[in-house]
């Protein structure tokens, strides 16, 4: 009640002007969040329970962008702005006199529950800190969320609801490699919804990556209900090498989504001739899908890595 989405912040960077903000979450939208008021801001300090993952450091389009991190250099240059470690569940914001006070638990502590706290603070006195030198001793102003989302599932019937990941990908629902529900047949995503086949490993969680998984999806459902072969090309193999040193150089399917989507060469005809298919999902060249929709003397396989 005393915190602030960042989809509902006000985007006025004057409504901020001296004030103390505390962000909650560390991932490209909190870090936008601030590059976006830290000009205006008294001091910002962020909050989350992991460190901060670059994405030009692990490869990975989900962590921090650069574009987004203006934040690391106040603070590194010591500014007033600060990078916290702590477990968002086992802190509590109190309103104060009307300023925001963050109290937190430890580890092995239980945090109460609204009923139980009310006799644990007087009126318009502050927190007892964990410690003299708290970071976070001094109240804040706005406190704005910035923890990522959750699937809703609330359009579904429970005869219909996907089965969803586990842990951290809980928020994915579970597929196969086609993109269709494990549980439920016929049920298919597209989007960030199929993130879950190469979380942390590629870009199909964002329109860098699902732009081309959407359209493999495309592909394989005309596929598989009307008989339209995938898009593909049959040439002689003198152009083999030609055609593969020019995907290399200018495919963006599988630059993208290395690992997920690969192009598929086909060798036909006593290896006079070759079929090249595009943006081809890897983990389907083997399977049963694929099993006898194509003949061939020999295949290959080309994805980044």
């Amino acid at each position: 009640e005393h915190t602030v989405g960042y989809e509902d912040m006000s985007l006025d960077p004057e409504d901020y002007e001296g004030k103390t903000v505390l962000i909650l979450g560390r991932g490209n939208s909190a870090f936008e969040t601030a590059d976006h008021i830290v000009q205006n801001t008294n001091l910002i300090h962020m909050f989350s329970r992991s460190r901060v993952r670059l994405s030009w450091e692990t490869h990975y389009v989900g962590d921090l962008r650069a574009i987004n991190n203006g934040l690391l250099d106040t603070y590194q240059l010591k500014s007033l702005d600060g990078l916290l470690e702590a477990d968002v569940e086992k802190c509590r914001i109190l309103n104060i006199s009307g300023k925001l006070y963050l109290d937190v638990y430890e580890d092995d502590e239980e945090v109460p529950d609204e009923e139980d706290i009310k006799g644990l603070y007087q009126p318009g006195v502050p927190p007892k800190l964990p410690i003299d030198n708290f970071a976070a001793r001094e109240p804040y102003d706005y406190v704005i969320r910035a923890l990522g989302w959750v699937f809703d599932n609330s359009i579904f019937d429970e005869s219909t609801a996907p089965e969803m990941g586990r842990n951290r990908k809980k928020k994915y629902p579970v597929i196969k490699h086609n993109y269709e529900s494990r549980n439920v047949p016929g049920m298919f995503f597209a989007g960030t919804n199929t993130h879950s086949l190469d979380w942390r490993k590629s870009a199909g969680g964002f329109i860098h990556g699902f732009r081309y998984t959407a359209r493999a999806l495309f592909h394989l459902l005309e596929w598989r209900n009307h008989g339209v072969p995938w898009p593909a090309v049959t040439l002689p193999t003198t152009q083999l090498l030609s055609v593969v040193v020019k995907r290399l150089n200018e495919g963006s399917g599988f630059y993208q989504m290395f690992s997920v989507l690969g192009d598929v060469i086909i060798v036909k005809d006593g290896g006079t001739s070759f079929v090249y298919l595009e943006e081809f999902p890897v983990r389907l060249v083997t399977g049963e899908f694929w099993q006898g929709r194509q003949q061939a003397d020999g295949e290959f396989l080309q994805v980044h890595e």
